[in-house]
């Protein structure tokens, strides 16, 4: 059986090293990223270690391309894993911060893992197998000055993951 695995923010950094990793080891993975535009670096990547990832285009903030992405892998198999990578970072005094960017900071970083997870979460249920992995930060444990929004967000999304753990774990 094939274990299919969505990667969230695939188009560069870690997210794309984790697909390609995932693929060279035999998954067959679905690297999605916000902008497909942005494709050309990762199918190069992906060519030059003579590996395949299938790109989709899914939003964490988008409920629609989220449906979409995880329609078009239960329809070639099923969903064994997903990776929770996608991320923005923000950086400055809160007193400076504007209310939207703060917003945006938690809608990717936390609301944005959540959406992808309660998504895939039945179609891993029913399957009765599976992973979520969700990649965060140091800044989840530790604050900084001028990353109190992103600090807040990676906060929330440890907190999140711990009990996600203890609610799907039997």
């Amino acid at each position: 059986m094939t274990e299919n695995v969505l990667v969230t923010g695939a188009s560069t950094g870690f997210g794309m090293e984790i697909a390609l990793t995932l693929a060279q080891r035999g998954f067959r993975v679905y690297a999605t990223m916000r902008d497909l535009e942005r494709r050309t670096a990762l199918e190069a990547a992906a060519r030059a270690r003579g590996v395949e990832a299938c790109v989709l285009r899914l939003d964490v903030t988008d409920p629609d391309s989220i449906a979409q992405a995880i329609a078009t892998m239960v329809s070639d198999g099923g969903v064994y894993g997903v990776v929770n990578n996608a991320g923005v970072f923000l950086r400055g005094y809160f007193e400076d911060l504007l209310d939207a960017e703060i917003r945006q900071v938690f809608e990717t970083n936390l609301f944005g893992t959540m959406a992808v997870t309660r998504a895939a979460l039945p179609h891993l249920r029913a399957a009765r197998r599976g992973r979520i992995v969700v990649i965060s930060s140091v800044a989840g444990r530790i604050a900084a000055p001028v990353g109190s929004a992103y600090c807040a967000s990676r906060f929330a999304q440890e907190g999140f993951v711990e009990a996600l753990y203890q609610e799907v774990a039997p």
